[in-house]
């Protein structure tokens, strides 16, 4: 009996090694590199890969923050989660007529190629909207989807 227990044992642990994950693309060890040394007193940092950008998004004194690298470790783009206390004044002032009309779920301060502007998703009645505000306040939809 104990052999047969060894039998499978060894089978099992042999089929289990044999038929292991297969590799596929992963996170740049470049963009890793730089995101340590970029982000020092991060936390809770959660890997991803969309084609051949490194994502990481992790915890940033109390603040959630997305970084996008590219495969050679450069930062690409930085997101952070806001409230409209955290914006310039003229775009606070377009969030708030934004206000009057629809619902605001959530307001993203980007900054990518030296660009900084606002990401704000808002709702009506029929739709889910996303738009991008300039530190000038001009608003721009960006996407509209019809709710469920």
């Amino acid at each position: 009996m104990k052999k047969v227990f060894a039998v499978i044992a060894a089978i099992v642990f042999t089929a289990s090694a044999w038929a292991g994950p297969v590799a596929g693309p992963s996170v740049s060890e470049k963009a890793i590199a730089a995101f340590e040394k970029e982000f020092k007193h991060a936390t809770n940092a959660n890997w991803s890969l969309k084609e051949d950008v490194s994502i990481v998004t992790f915890q940033l004194n109390n603040q959630k923050v997305r970084a996008w690298f590219s495969s050679d470790g450069n930062l690409e783009a930085l997101q952070r989660d806001i409230n409209a206390g955290q914006m310039t004044l003229l775009s606070a002032k377009t969030v708030t007529e934004l206000a009057t009309e629809q619902t605001v779920l959530s307001i993203s301060e980007l900054s990518e190629n030296g660009e900084l502007y606002y990401v704000v998703k808002a709702e009506s009645k029929l739709f889910k909207n996303t738009y991008k505000v300039t530190v000038d306040g001009n608003r721009t939809k960006m996407d509209r989807k019809k709710k469920k």
